[in-house]
């Protein structure tokens, strides 16, 4: 088995350890050391909850030496249900009520309005003005899936977005290819053929309008869930063996961490790089396992220039330098990266098909009309029932799907 040496002896066992293995066990004499392994804490900590205090085993009271062995009966009877406890602490802390100011957002969707918006500005011709259309919407609005008792105020927060609509007045009608310098890019369908003007238009203006939209509700339904999932990387019992945070280049100044920007690293992208046979090479092992790693602990995190840009890599077990471990709070959050700021529920009316940067506007797209949603999200498993009929009142196809696994 793999042998941890725990430089402060816990004092008092769980209830629950103690009562799956026998207080007698000789893996669980009190003030001893205890074996543990790496992938029993694979997000800094699991937490047994039961009994009269709380049992934490942190990283950093971990020793360096181990022996691993995969095949230890006691390591996945113990694992099991401190991964049981852990879950249950999960689902015990978050609940709808905590969830209340998000979920009035994801009822009072602004796309069906911005619709109505943009079928009024049509009739009434390019001379017209958004704001002024805008103003008129006092009366409360009412649809399939919800009333709207301020519609004019709602539209307002998007009337940057709507405003290009203003832009569009200058076109030929449908057909034409003389699209406005802001709302220029390649729009295919699905089968790859290219769409008229007004539809790639309208399609990037309700895709800004949404992309903004749902960072507000995701910055509403992240905070309650004190969840850590989107600043750490991948756990021992996961297939993948880093996670990638891209940062534009501005934004690697947050982050006192060691950097890798080389000619060969710049010709290359992550996923590319950890699947070809040459896999990119820093300090003699793959660019994954981070800085300063070996065979039993946790590599720092590196910053890599690839061909797109800037990433942070997450190498498995290993956090985010701006994530405070003891409240698991982000030391940047006012400047975190803007990746950061992007919800777990992601507008696809447009899906960017090329991208010269990391979160870099994509100059070609391919018609999607979807909403998706990654289901390792906290707040996404408890309300999958309302973002489905957000997407529906949206008319958006809603796809669930998990990221990390």
């Amino acid at each position: 088995m793999i042998l941890c040496c725990l430089r402060h002896p816990v004092k008092k066992y769980p209830d629950v350890v103690l009562r799956r293995f026998g207080a007698e066990s000789a893996h669980f004499h009190q003030g001893n050391c205890v074996s543990f392994f790496r992938k029993l804490i694979p997000n800094n900590f699991l937490a047994c909850c039961k009994g009269e205090r709380q049992f934490r085993v942190h990283r950093k009271n971990i020793g360096p030496a181990c022996v691993r062995s995969e095949s230890c009966v006691l390591w996945k009877e113990i694992s099991d249900v401190c991964r049981r406890r852990g879950e249950q602490k999960v689902k015990r802390k978050v609940n709808k009520e905590d969830l209340q100011d998000g979920m009035a957002l994801l009822m009072q969707p602004v796309l069906p309005l911005a619709s109505m918006v943009q079928f009024l500005y049509q009739l009434s011709g390019p001379e017209a003005k958004v704001e002024d259309i805008i103003a008129e919407m006092t009366e409360p609005i009412e649809t399939a899936y919800t009333v709207y008792t301020e519609p004019d105020k709602l539209l307002r927060r998007y009337l940057d977005q709507l405003q290009l609509l203003e832009k569009m007045g200058t076109m030929g009608g449908a057909g034409t290819d003389q699209q406005p310098d802001e709302l220029k890019a390649e729009v295919v369908d699905a089968s790859g053929q290219p769409v008229d003007a007004v539809t790639a238009c309208t399609a990037l203006i309700n895709q800004r309008i949404l992309e903004a939209e749902l960072e507000e509700i995701n910055s509403r339904l992240c905070a309650p869930c004190n969840c850590t999932l989107c600043c750490v990387g991948p756990d021992q019992g996961m297939t993948q063996e880093f996670f990638e945070i891209p940062l534009q280049a501005s934004e690697t100044e947050l982050f006192a961490l060691p950097r890798h920007d080389t000619s060969e690293s710049r010709s290359r992208l992550a996923l590319d790089s950890a699947t070809d046979d040459g896999v990119l090479q820093i300090n003699g092992q793959p660019f994954y396992h981070g800085a300063d790693a070996d065979q039993c602990s946790t590599g720092t995190p590196e910053l890599v220039h690839w061909r797109n840009g800037w990433s942070m890599m997450l190498p498995k077990d290993a956090s985010c330098p701006a994530l405070e471990q003891k409240n698991g709070r982000c030391r940047v959050y006012s400047q975190r990266p803007r990746v950061c700021r992007r919800p777990q529920i992601f507008g696809y009316i447009l899906e960017p098909l090329e991208v010269s940067g990391p979160m870099e506007q994509s100059k070609k797209y391919m018609m999607r009309n979807s909403l998706l949603a990654v289901t390792d999200c906290p707040y996404v498993q408890f309300l999958q029932e309302e973002i489905t009929a957000y997407a529906a009142a949206c008319e958006l196809d809603c796809l669930l799907k998990a990221n990390k696994g």
